[in-house]
């Protein structure tokens, strides 16, 4: 099943709160661009991308030295402002239990692999002209 949505107030619109519950936790992968406005929703999408430790080292200076103390710090792996702003061409992938994932999307067309794939395709009989005889003028020829 797919569902594409731009913002999570059309499933409201169209489902209501329960419905739109229902499948918003339903979907297994959870695809976002850059540019979403709504805050309420940059924020779920940072929410399901968890939150990670970072260890803060700090130095102070006193009377007897230089004292080293570490912390521990929580913090979003991706900020509200960061899906926000993600680069061109790029997309937040989230899946189930998986980490969170930004990956690099390429134009269809430019692929290499796409394009010479294309050219191996058979195309369809067209006709060719040769002078005039039963058909016409007209005979078919594989280009």
């Amino acid at each position: 099943a797919l569902c594409a949505i731009q913002s999570k107030a059309q499933l409201v619109d169209r489902w209501g709160n329960a419905g739109s519950e229902k499948i918003w936790g339903a979907v297994a992968y959870t695809l976002a661009l850059r540019g979403i406005k709504s805050h309420q929703d940059l924020k779920e999408l940072s929410l399901l991308c968890g939150e990670k430790e970072i260890e803060r080292k700090s130095r102070q200076h006193g009377p007897h030295g230089i004292m080293t103390s570490y912390s521990m710090e929580i913090r979003a792996v991706m900020p509200p402002d960061r899906i926000r702003k993600l680069k061109q061409r790029r997309l937040l992938v989230i899946y189930r239990g998986a980490p969170c994932t930004v990956v690099k999307i390429s134009q269809h067309w430019r692929r290499h692999d796409l394009r010479t794939r294309r050219r191996k395709i058979e195309r369809p009989q067209r006709p060719v002209s040769r002078g005039r005889g039963a058909a016409g003028g007209v005979s078919w020829e594989q280009p």
